[in-house]
């Protein structure tokens, strides 16, 4: 019969078995790491059979393709993955490792000083008011969002005194928006 090698134990053992892993990483668009990594192995199996007088070694098929189900990407608070689900995909042995990648990126919010923060209040903002969401704090004013003008007429005599109406004073507002990137502002 076939001498019982290491060698020959090895290559028995070797090609009887086979995995296939997929691993999605969860990254900023800087690279670093935005969620904990997801790791599957997949494990294929086949039978051998050994010729007893060469030690050949002959294998049969494959066990049946196996499938990854889809994986929803963890929600983060601010940023948007480019890919919200990684899709299911049907494997078989001979399959290579897969590697995803989901990317995070920030999701800019409009700032719009002429649409009320809270849409039940109806309340729009003045220019001292605090911008919802901006990391950095700043005003409506400070972001150059919000600009009043005030115009005042002063009613006077042509003498210079006192006319003895009241001043008539005219403010104008002037909005314009903004996207601001809530993490960098």
């Amino acid at each position: 019969g076939p001498k019982w090698t290491p060698e020959l134990i090895k290559e028995l053992e070797d090609g009887r078995k086979e995995e296939v892993k997929r691993t999605i990483n969860y990254v900023y668009a800087d690279g670093k790491k935005a969620a904990d990594s997801v790791e599957e192995t997949k494990e294929f199996s086949r039978s051998a059979t050994i010729n007893p007088v060469t030690g050949k070694i002959t294998f049969g098929e494959w066990s049946s393709a196996q499938t990854f189900e889809a994986v929803t990407s963890p929600e983060i608070k601010n940023y948007t993955p480019n890919k919200v689900t990684v899709p299911k995909s049907e494997v078989i042995a001979t399959a290579e490792d897969i590697n995803e990648t989901v990317v995070y990126t920030t999701k800019p919010e409009n700032i719009d000083p002429s649409k009320p923060v809270d849409p039940n209040s109806n309340v729009t903002p003045k220019p001292d008011d605090k911008v919802p969401n901006d990391p950095k704090g700043r005003t409506y004013k400070e972001l150059g969002l919000i600009e009043e003008v005030t115009h005042t007429v002063h009613y006077k005599l042509a003498d210079g005194s006192d006319a003895g109406i009241p001043d008539n004073v005219q403010t104008l507002t002037f909005t314009r928006t903004a996207d601001l990137d809530p993490v960098t502002g």
